[in-house]
């Protein structure tokens, strides 16, 4: 299962990072002034990564990655990169099947809040 960790910067900014089952960085987010703001985040992510027609494959220095685009086509993620097509494909397929059922973890301190 795919897991959000939301953390508070040592600047007071709020991010997430999403976690892949093994434990292995899917997304890294901005930095958000409000816990509110980076919660809509990931709902945002959720959200658009259902939709076929938000993800952009793109090449570069034969590497390849993708973007997601929220519904006013503003870039709300850029992957990391990959080796092949076929790869950014799987991962495209892998993302929209797990991310709706991410766990959300929030750390403020040295304590752990759970939600779903």
């Amino acid at each position: 299962m795919y897991k959000f960790r939301v953390s508070l910067s040592e600047s007071k900014y709020y991010y997430f990072v999403l976690f892949s089952e093994t434990w292995k960085v899917v997304l890294n987010s901005a930095l958000y002034r409000t816990l509110q703001a980076v919660r809509k985040a990931m709902v945002s992510v959720k959200y658009n990564s259902s939709d076929d027609l938000k993800f952009e494959k793109i090449e570069s220095n034969e590497k390849y990655f993708f973007t997601l685009k929220a519904w006013n086509e503003q870039i709300i993620w850029t992957s990391e990169n990959y080796d092949s097509l076929k790869e950014v494909e799987e991962v495209i397929e892998w993302f929209k099947t797990n991310v709706w059922n991410s766990e959300v973890e929030e750390n403020f301190s040295d304590k752990w809040w759970f939600c779903k």
